[in-house]
């Protein structure tokens, strides 16, 4: 950019002065940047007599009388050349966002994350980012140093209105999870909660290792215990329960204290027995009897640290109901299913029983697990199902849950603690079943091999069912076609036939006759 050369003080002001008279007289204004231009002010030196020391900005010049100066078309800032005019004007550009356009994506792209005990922490994301670098985000403020077991955190997605619960995969970018829940439900209608979901088998090496961990999920087990269990168990259970509690909570309380009225009054004010004690519990009992009472089982707990208190609490809930598992009804197989109630833990691996009073019959092991399928092929609605390739197993391990959603639940349940046992943030969930794949060609080497694919409803000829194929298909439907082989020790219908026959003791083995009888008359 060129510089303008010094003027004269009265070259100038007869330029401006004579331009102002020009602009009066037309009609037509023309602001151009090098009639005058505005800057900073600087102050003039008395002994400096060169004339360019008037042309500093933000100089003032007198004009002569019955002069108006335009002070709104004076533009601010340096002076500059007058840039030229382009032939033809630049168009306009489309679709260019306004300001109340971005402030809205500035809204979408906070996301609140419920805490047990009731905190919340909102976290900015993009739609790049995944659920384990939101999980990350919010344990950081719960330690800045980071957290030893931050695999154990898990994040899901709870529709309030339906009760409807979806374990968030740490692979998922919200992107993902925007296109395929949010168009299950409102957004406004569910909320985010972040929960302690993968354990260790032994929770002292949780307290020892990390106590931020350990901390949270105790309030995680005593929350869910204030809202779910405790209306389920004895009054005289959940007032033990509460004394640890308050005795945790108040670690230098004296044990008599309770015994002056005024004391229990300033707590059931201050600080509330809700806090301790469930709704039910404070109800069921008169005031005084319930001071009595709390009074007693205090003095008995009177002499526990914190942590005995916490192990106590876990110890006698653990009676009850064990927090530590999750249990999914579903049902083994696809077929020839056996319905069983799926448990799954720290401690049992992937079980299943028939009777909750009965010992769980283990599957498989957590580090048996090489990979987890879902098939995606069915509709969400509808049953899913979950193959889990267990080492050592020739066939897969079939489970059907009642949806998809369900299934996939599971898979990133087990998926966290196949994670956990073999130190990896490797995912053992591997790509979905696709819609259009093909099914192998049965062989030699496919006899014992269960094949499972998603195809479109034809009808099916004399040599499908030469070939021992179950089908059930409607129309508009998709079907699951199964290659098995009966007389095979190892196929999967005669495995199926004997856990069959030991859970239902009373029913003779007389399960594969008709598929038997079926095959010999084809």
């Amino acid at each position: 950019m060129s510089t303008l050369k010094p003027l004269k003080a009265s070259s100038l002001k007869d330029s401006i002065f004579n331009n102002r008279v020009r602009r009066s007289s037309s009609s037509d204004v023309d602001v151009s940047p090098s009639y005058a231009t505005i800057g900073p002010r600087r102050r003039l030196s008395k002994s400096t007599s060169d004339t360019s020391t008037l042309f500093a900005p933000r100089t003032r010049v007198v004009h002569p009388p019955g002069f108006q100066e335009d002070t709104a078309n004076w533009v601010s800032g340096p002076i500059q050349e007058s840039k030229k005019m382009p032939d033809h004007p630049p168009l306009p550009q489309r679709n260019r966002p306004s300001e109340p356009q971005s402030i809205s994506m500035l809204e979408k792209s906070l996301i609140k994350v419920h805490q047990p005990n009731g905190s919340l922490s909102t976290v900015k994301y993009m739609d790049s980012t995944d659920i384990k670098g939101i999980i990350r985000a919010v344990t950081r403020r719960i330690h800045p140093d980071g957290l030893f077991f931050e695999n154990s955190f898990g994040l899901r997605l709870i529709h309030a209105v339906s009760g409807d619960v979806y374990w968030l995969h740490p692979n998922l970018t919200m992107e993902e999870v925007k296109e395929k829940y949010h168009n299950e439900h409102p957004m406004d209608e569910c909320r985010y909660e972040l929960r302690v979901r993968y354990l260790p088998k032994n929770l002292q090496e949780l307290h020892d290792r990390d106590r931020a961990t350990f901390s949270f999920y105790y309030e995680q087990v005593f929350c869910d215990y204030l809202q779910v269990i405790a209306e389920k168990i004895e009054s005289d259970t959940s007032v033990k329960l509460g004394c640890l509690e308050l005795r945790r909570f108040y670690k230098d309380m004296p044990k008599d204290v309770f015994d002056k009225k005024s004391n229990f009054e300033l707590l059931e004010k201050d600080v509330g027995l809700r806090k301790f004690f469930p709704q039910c519990v404070i109800e069921s009992y008169r005031t005084r009897d319930l001071r009595k009472t709390v009074t007693k089982e205090f003095k008995a707990v009177a002499g526990f640290t914190g942590e005995q208190c916490v192990f106590r609490f876990f110890e006698i809930l653990k009676r009850i109901t064990r927090f530590d598992q999750e249990m999914y009804k579903c049902a083994l197989g696809t077929g020839w299913s056996v319905s069983v109630e799926l448990v799954i833990g720290p401690e049992v691996g992937i079980s299943y029983w028939t009777d909750k009073g009965a010992t769980p019959t283990v599957l498989a092991e957590f580090h048996q697990v090489l990979s987890i399928k879902t098939d995606s092929a069915t509709d969400p609605r509808r049953k899913g199902v979950l193959l889990l390739k267990i080492q050592g197993a020739n066939d897969p391990l079939t489970i059907t849950a009642q949806s998809l959603f369900v299934a996939e639940n599971i898979a990133d349940l087990i998926d966290g603690y196949c994670r956990i046992v073999n130190s990896t943030d490797q995912s053992f969930i591997v790509q979905a079943l696709n819609k259009r794949e093909l099914p192998p060609t049965p062989g030699n080497d496919m006899a014992s091999h269960v094949a499972v694919e998603a195809s479109p409803v034809r009808s099916m000829s004399k040599r499908d069912h030469s070939q021992g194929i179950n089908s059930e298909t409607s129309a508009g439907e998709w079907r699951v076609v199964t290659y098995m082989n009966l007389e095979d020790a190892s196929s999967p219908v005669y495995k199926f036939n004997q856990i069959f026959v030991k859970q239902m003791r009373n029913v003779t083995k007389v399960c594969l006759l008709p598929l038997l009888c079926y095959k010999n008359e084809s």
